[in-house]
């Protein structure tokens, strides 16, 4: 059986933000697109303004912000540095 260990998300709106933070919260690296103007700046100001909330339901040892990446407008490029994706 394969480990899902990095993530692929397609979307960075309310639901994409929201798998984004929980895979962060177990300790997955996740690469984030979006073609929207603005979607990486109101991605990460979720992913601070979530963190704490996350941080009192517990953490994976490996959960931090900083393992995710915002790779632009298409996840294209990067299909092959992920084990799963979740589009939005």
């Amino acid at each position: 059986m394969q480990s899902i260990k990095t993530v692929g998300v397609v979307g960075t709106g309310v639901i994409g933000a929201s798998w984004t933070a929980l895979f962060l919260s177990r300790g997955l690296r996740v690469l984030v697109s979006d073609p929207a103007p603005g979607a990486k700046d109101r991605l990460f100001a979720y992913l601070q303004d979530s963190w704490p909330m996350l941080k009192q339901l517990g953490l994976h040892s490996d959960a931090s912000i900083s393992n995710c990446t915002f790779v632009g407008e298409s996840l294209g490029d990067h299909c092959s540095e992920v084990d799963f994706i979740q589009e939005v």
